[in-house]
Order: C-alpha cells, then sequence, then structure tokens
C-alpha cells in the first residue's frame, strides 16, 4: 500500500486507504503514498484475482462492516452495536475463513 512505517501513518491517512482499498473516490485530502501502475486495477479486484471471490468478499465485508450497520442501529448504544457486529464478523467472516482452511 506504500507506507513506509504503518505505526506512523495517521489516523485519517488509515480511512482515507479504507476509501482507496473500496475503489471510493478520496474523501479528505490527506497526502497517501502514490499508487503504481498495478494499482490501476482496483485493489479489491487484485484481492479476487490472487485469493478467489470468497476471500475478496470477506475482505471486502471487514472493510464495510461499520457502514453496513449504521443505518440500521441509528439510535441504539454502541455496546448493542458492537455485539451485533461481533455476531456478524463470525457469522460471515470467521465461519468462511474456517472453511477455507479446512478445504485446503
Amino acid at each position: 500500500m506504500g507506507f513506509e512505517n504503518l505505526k506512523k501513518v495517521k489516523p485519517t491517512a488509515l480511512l482515507e486507504m479504507k476509501s482507496r482499498l473500496l475503489g471510493r473516490p478520496q474523501v479528505r485530502k490527506v497526502a497517501l503514498p502514490p499508487t503504481s501502475a498495478a494499482d490501476s486495477v482496483p485493489y479489491l479486484e487484485q484481492v479476487a484475482s490472487a485469493c478467489g471471490d470468497v476471500f475478496c468478499n470477506i475482505a471486502k465485508r471487514c472493510l464495510e462492516a461499520d457502514m453496513i450497520e449504521e443505518p440500521q442501529f441509528s439510535g441504539k448504544q454502541e455496546i448493542d452495536i458492537a455485539l451485533r457486529l461481533q455476531r456478524i464478523t463470525e457469522n460471515d467472516i470467521v465461519q468462511k475463513l474456517e472453511h477455507i482452511a479446512r478445504t485446503l
């Protein structure tokens, strides 16, 4: 992704990196590492090409988890949202990864 030292990356740059990974336009004007010619293919398409669609969908689900739950749970306490996200993660991500591991 072009970061020399991930520990030194500012949170705003990480949020913008999430947008870049999802193929969305930059929201804030934050300095990000330059993209290479290989980056002309969207990142998630590269993941799908290298690892398969199932793994790509898992990666996308991880990146979008907070946005998926936000509208449905507006007005709920943060702990309720956190528990819901934990259940979704277990059902949609962990179980799929375990299935992939078993088949390998």
